[in-house]
């Protein structure tokens, strides 16, 4: 085998060794990606959960609020009518 033959076959082996490390890398690159989309999706979705669940108990909040204040308003009629005993209520 003359030396400019073992020279180009060098080269060659080293350019096939370069084009596999790039394509590593970049298969690399694209799980990684896939991981953080993955993530955000995940994080997304745990924030949109967080919010609808801070919006119903708000407005459970809300409800039982308002009830309180109607049997309240219901009792203290009761009261001002004399159709409660106050001591023992």
């Amino acid at each position: 085998m003359k030396k400019s033959e073992m020279v180009a076959i060098k080269r060659e082996d080293r350019e096939e060794t370069v084009n596999r490390i790039t394509r590593m890398i970049e298969y690399q690159k694209e799980k990684l990606m896939e991981r953080i989309e993955a993530d955000n999706e995940r994080a997304n979705r745990v924030q949109l959960e967080k919010a609808a669940l801070l919006a119903t108990r708000h407005n459970l909040r809300k409800k039982v609020d308002m009830q309180k204040a109607k049997v309240m308003d219901e009792f203290e009629k009761m009261k001002r009518r004399g159709k409660i005993d106050v001591r023992t209520a």
